[in-house]
C-alpha cells in the first residue's frame, strides 16, 4: 500500500505540472486509486476526500473509461458504509452504481481493481433478485443521473 500511494502521489504530482485538461481522465483514476489505499489503510475521510475529487475530476472529463472506473471505486466505498446508512442500503447503492458504470464503460470490468470485489459483496447482501434489480436500475441511469447517485455515495 505504501507503494502504491507514493507511485499515485508521485504520478499526480508530475500531472500538476502538466496543467492541461488532456491528463484530467488519468487523473482521476490516481486520484480514486489513491483514495482506495488511504481506505484500506483506515482513512475513511482521506479516502471520501479523494473519492469526491475524482468524482469532480471525472465528471468534468469528456471520456468515459475514468468515470466508470471512479463508479467502480465509489461502489467499493459505498459498502463500507456510513452512520445513516444500513447494510442493504449501502449494497444497493453500489450495486446501483455498478450498473451505472456499465452503461458509461459499455461492459462489465471483471480486470477493475474493484468492481468484482464490490459486486460479490453487494451480491451477498442484496441476494441475486435484489442485486440485479439495483444493477439494472444503474443500467438505465443516463449520464447525469448516474453522476447524482455519484454524488450521493460522497454526500456532495
Amino acid at each position: 500500500m505504501t507503494a502504491a500511494a507514493a507511485n499515485c502521489t508521485k504520478v499526480l504530482a508530475w500531472l500538476d505540472e502538466k496543467q492541461s485538461p488532456w491528463w484530467d481522465g488519468m487523473r482521476a483514476q490516481l486520484l480514486a486509486r489513491l483514495a482506495m489505499v488511504a481506505l484500506r489503510e483506515g482513512d475513511r475521510t482521506r479516502g471520501h476526500e479523494l473519492l469526491a475529487a475524482a468524482l469532480d475530476t471525472a465528471a468534468n472529463w469528456v471520456e468515459r473509461p475514468a468515470l466508470a472506473a471512479v463508479f467502480d471505486a465509489l461502489a467499493a466505498f459505498a459498502l463500507q458504509g456510513d452512520e445513516s446508512a444500513g447494510p442493504r442500503e449501502c449494497a444497493v447503492l453500489a450495486a446501483t452504481l455498478l450498473g451505472a458504470a456499465h452503461t458509461i464503460r459499455g461492459a462489465f470490468d471483471e480486470g477493475s481493481l474493484d468492481a468484482p470485489g464490490a459486486r460479490d459483496a453487494a451480491r451477498g447482501v442484496l441476494g441475486g433478485a435484489g442485486f440485479d434489480a439495483a444493477y439494472e436500475r444503474g443500467r438505465a441511469l443516463g449520464r447525469d443521473e448516474a453522476i447524482g447517485a455519484a454524488e450521493g455515495a460522497v454526500g456532495d
